[in-house]
């Protein structure tokens, strides 16, 4: 792994990169400026030699001497300037700075040597090494064709700064300081930005003024801690998705499944790790689905249609409302909810079976009733032992409509009782409830020719509704009776592996068929309409006994086969 780059490395560096940049770019205009003054001093030197050549040229030598002691050469010479006329020997003759009498300087004499080496042009040099101040000196004859005019040096400091560099120096080193204390501000700023900004947020304090490698185990556990944040809260997302109980696909752009649930898997005939990624083009029910997302596309509005999908022929309707997100005008993703209607049109099913029912039941005793009591109106001199007997019918098929609306109102108050409050339970001896629903059933029994015998084991005691299971059984016993063609019929208790009570009643009947085992329990149904219609019965006697088991958090269910009876099993799980 290459090495990081700390942030203080970085501020160090940028620091002083630009510290160099700036004295490199210093530097470049102090060698211009400096190039400039020196450039103007040859420049001034040229004028000066043209100057006293041309005075020297127009005027007799001892007029010259003159002009040389009245002319304002120093106007001509800044400071630092000299001027020296030397006679040949060499001796002094003028001098624009010093006494004549003084000695030549070493710097002259070597100008004197350079002229005298090449006497047809200038000398000019500079003279770095002066014991003084670096100078640039320039020696030439005053009139080539005459010797004992002598020669003239002008000397001239050498310009070693430009002018103003000291200014302009400390000027870049401020600029220098600035830019890094700028950097350095920066830092701390954008950091203690970060830390307002995290402060605010769940995670673990920024370390505003920490180390680096500080800041980076940060970063590092900032980042771990965010990903495991996004991965719980993706965790959450699916459990919630799999624990609806409609089917959920998320579909993106480009008609792709992203995100599907269980229910949705099921519903489409696939497995959801299948599902997920599959385009909407490869599905069995592709027609109907690319249609409903591009209208949900189209309209940006919710939509919702009754479909029959072709995987499985479960009618559902389907539901989905389109996503745009922020980050462009592309096609929007769709959220689809798919609600499997097959319970629905069971529930609707029964319930207009369920309303058949009840009105067959009704309608048959109402019929009954008003035709003897119009028969009764109508013959004011009928016979007493036929009018007694009307009456008779009249009131048995009056207490049946009463039986069947009492049915209906006991199996109401204990669906309700079971939802709201619960059914009370109390510990009690199986051994009595079971004696109690004998000697219910003892006479009908008894007038069927068929007699009862129990299985219960002394001493078992359970958390039971007394009243209400003595209920159950005497309408199991009753139906037992009912159908049973030889005797005994048994009642049978005991505890099974799974720790729940087992309560059994089997008969001796003619048994029954797969199909109407499987609806046994459902209200107003019966195997044999004709016989038990005949015994009086509402039809809801079992549909009475599921009630008060489901109460009980049990379950019913019958065993049964053609020609060998019926053992209808109630098991109640301990409370």
């Amino acid at each position: 792994m290459g090495r990081v780059l700390s942030t203080r490395r970085f501020i160090f560096v940028y620091a002083l990169g630009s510290a160099l940049l700036l004295v490199l770019s210093g530097n470049a205009w102090h060698r211009h400026q400096l190039h400039r003054a020196q450039a103007t001093t040859r420049a001034g030197l040229e004028a000066l030699q043209h100057l006293m050549t041309a005075a020297y040229r127009e005027l007799p030598e001892e007029r010259f001497s003159l002009w040389l002691g009245s002319a304002n050469l120093r106007a001509w010479a800044p400071v630092g300037w000299d001027v020296f006329w030397i006679a040949p020997g060499p001796v002094i003759r003028w001098s624009l700075r010093q006494d004549d009498s003084a000695a030549l300087p070493a710097e002259v004499l070597e100008a004197l040597q350079a002229l005298a080496q090449s006497p047809d042009a200038p000398a000019s040099f500079s003279c770095p090494k002066s014991p003084r101040v670096p100078s640039l000196l320039s020696a030439f004859h005053l009139s080539p064709e005459k010797t004992e005019a002598g020669q003239v040096v002008l000397r001239a400091p050498l310009a070693t700064a430009a002018p103003g560099s000291a200014t302009l120096g400390l000027a870049f080193l401020l600029l220098a300081a600035l830019v890094a204390g700028g950097a350095l501000l920066f830092r701390c700023l954008f950091l203690r930005n970060l830390h307002s900004v995290f402060h605010t947020v769940d995670f673990p304090a920024f370390p505003c003024f920490a180390s680096d490698a500080a800041v980076r185990s940060w970063a590092r556990n900032y980042i771990q801690m965010a990903d495991d944040k996004i991965a719980h809260i993706r965790q959450m997302f699916d459990r919630l998705l799999d624990g609806l109980e409609d089917g959920t696909m998320l579909v993106d752009a480009n008609n792709r499944i992203r995100r599907a649930n269980q229910v949705a898997a099921g519903l489409l005939g696939e497995k959801p790790e299948d599902l997920k990624g599959r385009c909407l083009a490869d599905m069995p029910d592709r027609d109907i689905l690319e249609h409903l997302v591009g209208e949900i596309r189209a309209s940006q509005l919710y939509q919702a249609d009754e479909i029959q999908l072709r995987s499985n022929a479960v009618v559902c309707t389907v539901a989905g409302v389109a996503v745009q997100y922020p980050q462009g005008p592309g096609p929007a993703e769709v959220i689809l909810v798919l609600r499997d209607l097959t319970r629905v049109r069971q529930l609707e099913r029964a319930g207009e079976e369920y309303a058949v029912n009840v009105s067959h039941e009704l309608k048959t005793p109402l019929t009954l009733i008003l035709g003897y009591t119009e028969t009764l109106l109508s013959h004011a001199d009928m016979a007493p032992e036929f009018r007694e007997r009307s009456l008779r019918t009249i009131e048995r098929h009056a207490k049946r409509i009463i039986r069947i609306v009492d049915d209906l109102l006991r199996l109401a108050w204990l669906r309700n009782e079971a939802d709201t409050v619960g059914i009370p339970r109390a510990m009690v001896s199986v051994n009595s409830v079971i004696e109690e629903v004998v000697a219910s059933c003892r006479e009908w029994a008894r007038s069927a020719g068929l007699t009862i015998a129990t299985h219960v084991p002394e001493n078992l005691m359970w958390s039971l509704n007394s009243g209400l299971m003595e209920e159950a059984l005497v309408n199991l016993v009753k139906n037992a009776i009912l159908y049973a063609l030889v005797g005994p019929i048994e009642i049978r208790a005991r505890v099974c592996e799974n720790g729940n009570l087992e309560l059994a009643v089997m008969d001796r009947g003619p048994g029954l068929k797969l199909e109407d085992a499987n609806r046994i329990f459902d209200r107003f149904y019966r195997a044999e309409k004709s016989r038990s219609r005949a015994s009086g019965g509402s039809g809801l006697g079992l549909p009475i006994v599921q009630q008060i088991v489901d109460g009980h958090h049990g379950t019913a269910r019958v065993e049964s086969a053609l020609g060998e009876g019926c053992t209808f099993l109630l098991e109640i799980p301990p409370e």
